[in-house]
C-alpha cells in the first residue's frame, strides 16, 4: 500500500475494499481513493491502479493552515526543478511560515519567499543550505514561494507549515526570527 498515505481496511480478501487518504501536504497521483479486490480471469488482483500520494511541484493554497513539502519528501529532490507555491489568507490577514526542516544543496538549491502573489513582490528572503530563521510573516495576505534546483545534488529539501493570522498592527512591517 502507498506510503505517504492513511489505508483504510486491512483485508485483503477477494470482494474487500481498501481506501487511501494522502497525508496532509501530499496529493493522489494515481489510483483511485477506493480499490478493491476482485476477480480478474481466474487472478485475485485490484480493481485499480494502486493509489499514489506524492508531495507535488507547486500549488495554490487558500486553506487556514498546511503543510508545503519539497517534492520527493520524505525522500531527495529532483534535479533542475523550478516550483510555485502561492498563499492566499483572508484579506486583512497575514501568513506565518514556520520551518520545521530545511536542508538544500548549499549556494545552489534555493527557496525565495516573496511577500506578494507572484515572482515581482518583494522578496521577504532566499534560503538554502540549512540556515533558515524559525518563522516569519508576511504583510499582506499572499505569499509567493519559488524552490528552484540546478541540475546536479539534491537533498532531502523541506517541510514548512504556514498559518493565516491577524495583521500585527497598522505598520505591516514584515517581521522574522531567527
Amino acid at each position: 500500500m502507498p506510503i505517504n498515505a492513511r489505508r483504510f481496511g486491512d483485508s485483503f480478501q477477494l470482494g474487500s475494499s481498501i481506501s487511501v487518504v494522502c497525508e496532509e501536504g501530499f496529493i493522489k497521483t494515481q489510483g483511485a481513493e477506493t480499490i478493491t479486490c476482485e476477480l480478474d480471469n481466474g487472478q485475485v488482483m485490484w480493481s485499480g491502479l494502486i493509489p499514489k500520494c506524492e508531495a507535488p511541484c507547486g500549488g495554490h493554497f487558500t486553506a487556514p493552515r498546511g503543510v508545503i513539502l519539497s517534492p520527493g519528501w520524505p525522500g531527495y529532490y529532483k534535479d533542475s526543478l523550478s516550483c510555485e507555491w502561492v498563499i492566499e489568507a483572508e484579506p486583512g490577514r497575514s501568513i506565518k511560515i514556520t520551518f520545521d526542516r530545511f536542508q538544500t544543496e548549499l549556494n545552489y538549491d534555493f527557496l525565495e519567499l516573496h511577500d506578494g502573489p507572484n515572482l515581482l513582490s518583494p522578496v521577504i528572503g532566499s534560503f538554502n543550505g540549512t540556515q533558515v530563521p524559525q518563522f516569519l510573516f508576511s504583510s499582506g495576505s499572499q505569499l509567493y514561494l519559488l524552490f528552484n534546483t540546478d541540475n546536479s545534488r539534491s537533498n532531502s529539501g523541506f517541510k514548512i507549515y504556514y498559518e493565516s493570522k491577524a495583521l500585527f498592527g497598522s505598520d505591516n512591517r514584515i517581521r522574522k526570527s531567527v
